[in-house]
């Protein structure tokens, strides 16, 4: 096989996962490439799981917060943070007011995006 992606040789590799992931999300619209520094994703529907933030790496939280914010404003949306983004991420969003919200609760519009 003749191709530029790398291939997976283990289902361990959890880094060609996500940029699996990040891919699919990207269908929808929103950043560029799966490998910029903020990782938006943003479909315009009024749906939380269908709009938000897969990654971020390399800047910091409070400046990459008020870009997503920007860039989701009057959406429902959602900040997944995962291994392939900074520690502290997680910590530092909620010391903004974001919230954590457990898997299969409701996804309608909450009033602060949901880590």
């Amino acid at each position: 096989m003749n191709t530029a992606e790398p291939e997976a040789t283990s289902i361990h590799d959890i880094s060609l996962q996500l940029a699996n992931l990040r891919a699919h999300w990207l269908a929808w619209g929103g950043s560029d490439s799966i490998h910029e520094d903020l990782i938006v994703y943003r479909s315009g529907l009024q749906h939380g799981l269908l709009n938000g933030v897969l990654r971020l790496s390399g800047r910091s939280v409070r400046e990459a917060a008020a870009d997503a914010e920007r860039q989701l404003a009057n959406l429902p949306w959602r900040w997944w943070v995962g291994p392939d983004s900074d520690a502290g991420v997680a910590e530092a969003l909620r010391e903004r007011g974001y919230s954590p919200q457990r898997q299969h609760a409701n996804h309608g519009s909450p009033t602060r995006p949901v880590v």
